[in-house]
Order: C-alpha cells, then sequence, then structure tokens
C-alpha cells in the first residue's frame, strides 16, 4: 500500500468522518433504543444551534435523506453526553482516528479484492454478480467480471461506509468491555443472588436442568412461560413488527455470505414503558434479566454480570434462517458467556410438521437437534456451544439475553 502524504491523510479523515460515519448505525448496534433516542437529542441540538447562528446550514442532502451531519456530527453538549456518546466522540477526535486509519484502509483495500475475487467465482459458476452484491441497483448483469468506472465507486463507496462503521463499533465495544473489566470485582456489576430485585424468582429452572447446564453446555426449560402468557407476547411482538421497529442485519459480510436473514430489536427492557401494547413483553424480559442471578446461585464459578439488554430476532415463515454460529469465542471474545432463547410463537410444534428448527453442535462435533414448543426456553455456554437456526414454517420470535461473565471462574 502506498504511503500517504500528510495533506492526503487529511483529506482521508475529512472524507472518512464526513461521508461515511453513521453513528446512529455504530449506536444500534449497541441498543436501537439507545441509536433512536440519540437522534431525536442530537436532532434538537442541531436546530438549537442552528436558530442560534452558531452552526450554518449549507451542505446538500442525498436523495432526499437526512443531512450527513445529522449522522456523522455529535451536537449534543459534551455536559449533556451519556457515557456512550462520550467515547464515540474521543473516537471520531480526528487527530485521534488519524493514528488507525493505516488499519482501516488495508481493511477496505482487502475487502474490495475479496469481493472482486468473490464475483469471479460466482461468475465462473454461472451466477450473476446481483446476487452477491444487492445493494448496487440498477447493475447490469455482465458476462465478464469487469466494472465500469462508475460500478467501481459504488463497490468502493459501500465497503468505506461499512468498513468505517464497522471500525468504530469494535473501537467502541473494546472500550466498553475494556471499563467493564476494569470494574468485574464492583458487587454493583457481579449478579450475587443476595443484590437481586425483592420480586426475583430464583427457581425459574429446573434442578435437573442446571446439572445438564453445567456438564452439556446446555439445557431446554419447558414452559419458561406458559401458552397464555406466550400469546400475549406474540401479539405485541407481531404489533411491534408491523410498525417497523425491527431491523435487517445490513453488514457487509452477512450481504456477501447471506449467514442470516432474520431481523432483530434491541433494547434494554427497561426503556419499555407502561404502554398497553408492552404490558405483557415487559415482565417476561424481566424474568429473563433474573437468570444471571439464578444460575450464580446454583453455579458461583459463572461469575455472572447483570444483563438488562433483550435482543429479540424475528423469523418469517419459510424465509428465515441463521447459519452455524457462536455468539462468543475463546479465541475471539466477544464477553458474552450464557445465551438464554426464549421460544415465542402462535402454535406449538405438534400443531406443525416443523419439528427441527434449532441446531446444537459442540466443539468436539456432537450435534442434537431440539424441538421447542412455544414459552420454551433454551440456555446455553456461549463460548462451547454453536447454534443453527434452519428454515422456519411459521412466523417466531426469539427472545434472547446475552449475559457476560468471564472466561475463566473469578477471572
Amino acid at each position: 500500500m502506498k504511503k500517504f502524504t500528510e495533506e492526503e491523510v487529511g483529506k482521508l479523515t475529512k472524507l472518512f468522518l464526513k461521508k461515511f460515519l453513521d453513528i446512529p448505525k455504530i449506536l444500534n448496534t449497541l441498543d436501537s433504543d439507545m441509536a433512536e433516542e440519540f437522534k431525536k437529542r442530537n436532532g434538537a441540538a442541531y436546530y438549537d444551534k442552528m436558530t442560534r447562528g452558531l452552526i450554518e446550514h449549507n451542505h446538500s442532502h442525498d436523495d432526499g435523506d437526512l443531512c450527513e451531519e445529522m449522522h456523522s456530527t455529535i451536537f449534543i453538549d459534551e455536559k449533556d453526553q451519556n457515557a456512550v456518546e462520550k467515547l464515540i466522540a474521543e473516537e471520531i477526535y480526528p487527530p485521534r482516528f488519524k493514528l488507525g486509519l493505516k488499519s482501516l484502509l488495508e481493511e477496505i483495500h482487502y475487502s474490495y479484492k475479496m469481493i472482486l475475487s468473490r464475483l469471479q467465482a460466482k461468475v465462473e459458476a454461472g451466477e450473476g454478480p446481483e446476487s452477491v452484491i444487492p445493494m448496487l441497483p440498477g447493475m447490469e448483469k455482465p458476462k465478464e467480471i469487469t466494472f465500469s468506472e462508475e460500478e467501481c465507486k459504488q463497490i468502493m463507496k459501500k465497503i468505506s461506509y461499512e468498513s468505517v462503521n464497522r471500525y468504530f463499533k469494535n473501537k467502541i465495544k473494546a472500550k466498553i468491555m475494556e471499563k467493564e473489566k476494569t470494574y468485574a470485582h464492583q458487587p454493583m456489576l457481579l449478579a450475587f443472588p443476595n443484590g437481586a430485585p425483592k420480586e426475583a424468582e430464583l427457581d425459574q429452572i429446573e434442578s435437573t436442568n442446571i446439572e445438564k447446564f453445567m456438564s452439556k453446555g446446555f439445557c431446554v426449560q419447558k414452559q419458561f412461560i406458559n401458552f397464555s402468557k406466550t400469546e400475549l407476547c406474540f401479539k405485541e411482538l407481531v404489533q411491534l413488527q408491523r410498525e417497523g421497529r425491527f431491523q435487517d442485519i445490513r453488514t457487509l459480510q452477512n450481504m456477501m455470505e447471506k449467514t442470516r436473514t432474520d431481523q432483530t430489536l434491541k433494547f434494554n427492557y427497561h426503556h419499555l414503558g407502561e404502554e398497553e401494547e408492552v404490558k405483557e413483553l415487559k415482565p417476561t424480559c424481566e424474568k429473563l434479566s433474573w437468570l444471571p442471578f439464578e444460575c450464580n446461585k446454583y453455579c458461583p464459578d459463572l461469575s455472572l454480570q447483570v444483563n438488562e439488554s433483550i435482543d429479540i430476532h424475528y423469523f418469517s415463515e419459510k424465509e428465515s434462517f441463521y447459519k452455524r454460529h457462536k455468539n462468543s469465542d475463546k479465541k475471539y471474545d466477544t464477553g458474552i458467556k450464557v445465551t438464554a432463547i426464549l421460544v415465542v410463537r402462535e402454535f406449538d410444534i405438534l400443531d406443525t410438521e416443523d419439528k427441527s428448527r434449532i441446531k446444537l453442535e459442540n466443539d468436539q462435533g456432537e450435534i442434537e437437534e431440539l424441538e421447542l414448543g412455544k414459552g420454551d426456553l433454551l440456555l446455553l455456554k456461549s463460548r462451547e456451544i454453536y447454534i443453527e437456526f434452519s428454515k422456519h414454517y411459521e412466523k417466531t420470535f426469539y427472545v434472547c439475553t446475552n449475559i457476560s461473565g468471564p472466561l475463566k471462574p473469578h477471572e
């Protein structure tokens, strides 16, 4: 890779931070509610400063979208920024960003070569590139692996957008994990049973299932919530899905490799209001938040941390899948130690022909297919068990909580 002059480095820094940085996208990987709240607060701060003449509205809009600055600049005053926004502000400070520019350019260069290589393989296999890069509307199917200058620009623009935001996402997540490790031994973060909420039920999982979880790495608790509550949760989640609250996984890797086609919704359950439309979902999420306290009660060596974040995955009929994956790994550790997955659907498995939707595999290659009914809970060790969701035959939601914990006991 060529060596850039100081002037070129300055231009690249300005280009990446101005044109490709998408702060709401970064926040959305952490918490969708946090991302929505940021857009509202940042927009209000922007218009307030513009009204007072502190900034000028002198930039253009692309395709009718919001101003680029609304996504790439934090207008919220520093004193009003939350902890995550302050971390982002530190990382996008140009002199600091320049320090990581070389690694970012190397990633973009590698991604570009990888895409061309995969396109070549697709063409040789008789397939069109539109199946590989659907983000490029209007691209004609070439007979050979050749692109016009404009098409190359579009590909590079998409790669740059994904790479820049992945770079900052990884930086922010690393900072958050670093802070969590710093305070990992403080009682307020560890889910000590004595510190559980007064209303918490710490006997939700049967003792035989706890033993299976510790020995085999997973267990299934039948009827974690009963049929009637599951049906009420299902109706509430269907309504949220109709309102467009769930989002596609729009990472470059997923678009290239099609690892998953489900949609997700992330939030902190405390942010759920008392509205009529989520009156059953909120207490259900609260029950999931008690699990780290319960697991630590019976298996203290797990040292699980308090967790109030919820991920909900939506699988539509006959279309959605999620290929074999781990939520964490001993080599590439995300900090997630235990994953709890609650099945929410309208009908039970006995009412359908589709009985093997989830496949588990451990590091020794042992495979087990599960028949999970509505209201069942799957508990698994995230660093030890691969999980795969096959295509579904009915609309299904998986309400998940990813619980953090050290790689080794008391680490």
